[in-house]
């Protein structure tokens, strides 16, 4: 059964307007999102340096963001303003309060439908915290009443913070936010930062200093890991989910087996023949693009076709019966598969369009790796700037395309040449496509702006809080 809340909210462009009032006690902006072309989850947001372009992708990430055990309502506690409202599609308006532009305690307001749904006060911890702590929303209302009146208090206190941060659980947001130091953020990866160098694949020697350690290559190389087991589970979740029973597949055998007819004649087997022929003919070529990527093995379809042609009668109504449900069962893993296939072969395309004389390689075997024109392996910290930045980009956007909903970069631009900068949004389009995820871009890169100037959002003052 569907919740309200995922009924409420659309999975494209969940963020159609941000408003800001008093920002740091000068700056208002009232920006609109959304639109009604196809690029709609595409937001350019171009402001002058200053204007606080930086500081709202953080409002927003933090605001939107549901672990309440990341300190993310205590940052937005540390930047000055009276009013920052996220409006999610139509309905749902998550909105933080102050009466003066100073930094401090603050109010959430959640509301549905304009109607007030939940307000909170952050970043508040209550004495009884840990004594509400397994307690789900509807424990608060049955078991609350009965209870002392500083318990009902600080209980009430609790329920409200609680009643916002699981309806961002269902929201299911969880938004990404790669900095302009490179640093990528989100609740979705839940990994001890102090132990990632130990535990990637491409781990640095014990004795080389940290300080001799670019921060963008170790960035990368965390992206890299995670994109190499999220593309792992990718294949094998279409493996899993494509492959026959192997008693099915007998089963299937010992059926055509006793469905053979004696008497068939002759121009039909022929035609019989004809057809599973074209049928293997057809699953290799469909199965290459597969087998290129480590997802199946190599099927013999040729090898098939010629013995085949040369069987007696009586031999292919036996061979017929056992390739039909064989072909089956791999015509279902390659559907089962599809996906997985789309989603590897557009993130390799798109990242390898910007290498020269190397290239990411994936295969579920070997995982994900970049590999020179003579086959050797090339770590990520030896990709110059450029490309370390764009591969951080294009991981990143496909690691969204699983665990969020929206992305928000600031400066996508930094270290790309003019050619690249002009693709590269492009690329992040691609690389997300058919799951929805929103980007919200803070820019000055001219290249950007002017391909995609339906999608620019200029942050100048607005007159009404004036």
């Amino acid at each position: 059964m569907k919740s309200a809340v995922s009924e409420e909210m659309p999975k494209a462009s969940a963020v159609t307007k941000i408003e800001v009032a008093d920002l740091y006690g000068s700056y208002n902006y009232n920006l609109d999102l959304a639109g009604e072309s196809v690029e709609d989850r595409l937001t350019l947001l171009y402001g002058e340096n200053g204007s606080g372009k930086t500081t709202i992708l953080e409002l927003v990430w933090n605001l939107l963001s549901p672990s309440d055990r990341s300190g993310h309502r205590t940052r937005v506690s540390r930047i000055a303003f009276t009013r920052v409202t996220v409006h999610l599609g139509k309905s749902i308006t998550i909105s933080a309060l102050r009466k003066l532009p100073v930094a401090g305690p603050y109010t959430i307001e959640v509301r549905k439908r304009g109607r007030l749904d939940s307000r909170s006060t952050w970043p508040e911890k209550h004495a009884w915290e840990d004594f509400f702590e397994a307690w789900t929303l509807q424990d608060f209302d049955k078991r609350l009443p009965s209870m002392d009146a500083d318990v009902q208090f600080a209980g009430k206190a609790v329920q409200q913070q609680r009643k916002y941060i699981e309806l961002l659980d269902k929201l299911g947001s969880a938004p990404y936010f790669l900095a302009d130091d490179r640093s990528t953020s989100s609740d979705a990866f839940a990994e001890d930062p102090a132990s990632s160098r130990a535990r990637s694949q491409f781990a640095y020697p014990p004795d080389l200093p940290t300080d001799k350690v670019r921060p963008l290559a170790l960035e990368l190389e965390k992206s890299i890991r995670r994109v190499n087991e999220m593309l792992r589970q990718l294949a094998i979740g279409g493996n899993t989910s494509g492959s026959a029973n192997a008693n099915s597949v007998y089963l299937d055998v010992l059926g055509q087996i006793g469905s053979m007819s004696s008497d068939t004649a002759k121009d039909t087997i022929e035609t019989q023949r004809q057809r599973l022929m074209e049928q293997i003919v057809d699953l290799g070529k469909r199965s290459r693009s597969f087998e290129e990527l480590g997802l199946t093995p190599r099927f013999a379809g040729a090898e098939f076709s010629k013995t085949l042609r040369n069987m007696e009668t009586g031999q292919f109504r036996i061979a017929k019966s056992i390739l039909e449900p064989y072909i089956e069962s791999l015509s279902a893993r390659l559907d089962a598969l599809q996906d997985a296939e789309s989603i590897i072969r557009t993130f390799l395309t798109e990242t390898n369009g910007y290498l020269t004389n190397k290239s990411l390689r994936f295969s579920p075997r070997s995982g994900l790796r970049i590999l020179l024109e003579d086959g050797k392996p090339l770590r990520p910290r030896h990709l110059s700037s450029g490309e370390s930045h764009l591969v951080l980009l294009l991981c990143n956007a496909l690691l969204a395309r699983e665990g969020s909903r929206l992305f928000l970069i600031d400066e996508p631009e930094l270290s790309l040449n003019v050619k690249w900068q002009r693709r590269v949004v492009r690329s992040l389009l691609a690389c997300t496509e058919g799951s929805g995820v929103q980007f919200v871009i803070a820019t000055h890169s001219i290249e950007l702006l002017s391909a995609f100037r339906k999608n620019v959002v200029r942050m100048q003052q607005d007159d009404e809080y004036e």
